[in-house]
């Protein structure tokens, strides 16, 4: 059995056509919902970002974190090393990545640089001085305020360095791909690949900008967090134009959900970690806490040769059920602590 299960970050439900969405044609996440189950009530309870992927890691309540410290052969991939899978994570995620290297239970980890203001990248490689700086200009913030000189010096260089190779979250989709065509049919796998398709700033490819006017088809969003008054014009024009970013952004995961791990034969499991807040309720960008349920609500399909097509599940599902799940698939038959439960529907 092969498990391939997709984390993008900061999707939001309501932009998917399986959840309701009528204004974005999003055919790949469709696909995905008529080949498989889709649930509905998939909510992360707190969207901070590395809390959800610890009770994925380890089962447990993100409340636990404060004095527990994952061990490699606690956690999913470490307990599945044991029943004879095979584990590996894919990331261009470089916010989280440090966090799965602390957990130290992966058999293989790619990561692939280069995402806004990643910092694996050279430092030395930095062409972009003085010169260079007038070409960010055009970078449009929830409080008209550019990012820090530090994220703007990052940002030019993975442009620099690695422009000509494309965007990073295109190259992570052909990584696992080619990854999945090199393994042998009949070895067991668990493959964990974690896409930050949609950090700021959000400049897709072109073809994936056919929300943005004339206007603003040039410019990066790169919104910053926080409370906005919607009667200031400018501030009006920022969060549609940040919308409509959003929405091209999202087109863009589209693309990507329907290159990955499409043979049939490997149980795909794609979610979000939480939605993101773009111009609602008169809030802009992304914050930890706040009591929406846009951020609460995660995507979750799954697909695979066990599950049965065009069903859905609206019961309620938590980070902590996954883990318990896939081992309750995959792992051994040994009793292992939990603060989620089984839900079967994943894979049947």
């Amino acid at each position: 059995m092969k498990v391939v299960l997709v984390i993008f970050s900061s999707l939001r439900a309501d932009h998917l056509g399986p959840y309701g969405n009528r204004w974005l044609r999003t055919e790949s996440f469709d696909r995905l919902a008529e080949a498989g189950r889709v649930f509905f009530g998939t909510n992360c309870g707190d969207p901070d970002p590395a809390g959800i992927r610890m009770e994925l890691l380890t089962g447990l309540d993100r409340r636990r974190f404060t004095e527990w410290k994952p061990r490699g052969e606690y956690t999913l991939p470490g307990r599945l090393g044991r029943t004879g899978y095979q584990t590996a994570l894919f990331t261009d995620n470089f916010p989280m990545l440090e966090l799965y290297e602390r957990s130290d239970s992966f058999g293989t980890i790619c990561n692939i640089p280069g995402q806004g203001p990643d910092r694996h990248v050279p430092t030395e490689f930095s062409p972009f001085e003085d010169a260079g700086r007038a070409g960010f200009n055009a970078i449009i913030s929830g409080q008209a305020a550019v990012p820090p000189d530090d994220q703007l010096d990052a940002y030019a260089r993975n442009l620099s360095f690695y422009g000509h190779l494309g965007h990073p979250s295109q190259r992570l989709v052909q990584a696992v791909n080619d990854f999945l065509a090199k393994i042998r049919r009949e070895d067991r796998w668990f493959i964990l690949v974690d896409a930050y398709g949609l950090n700021p700033p959000w400049d897709p490819p072109p073809e994936f900008t056919r929300f943005r006017n004339a206007d603003d088809a040039k410019n990066l969003a790169w919104p910053v967090p926080g409370p906005v008054n919607s009667s200031d014009p400018d501030i009006s024009r920022q969060i549609n134009f940040l919308r409509r970013a959003y929405a091209d952004g999202c087109l863009f995961l589209d693309h990507l959900a329907g290159k990955l791990a499409a043979e049939e034969e490997v149980n795909l499991i794609v979610m979000s970690d939480h939605g993101l807040l773009v111009g609602d309720e008169n809030f802009l960008g992304y914050r930890s806490g706040p009591d929406s349920p846009i951020l609460r609500r995660q995507v979750l399909i799954s697909r695979g040769p066990g599950v049965e097509e065009k069903t859905r599940h609206d019961g309620p599902i938590r980070p902590v059920d996954l883990f318990a799940s896939i081992l309750a698939k995959l792992g051994p038959e040994e009793r292992v602590v939990s603060d989620g439960r089984v839900v079967e529907e994943l894979f049947r």
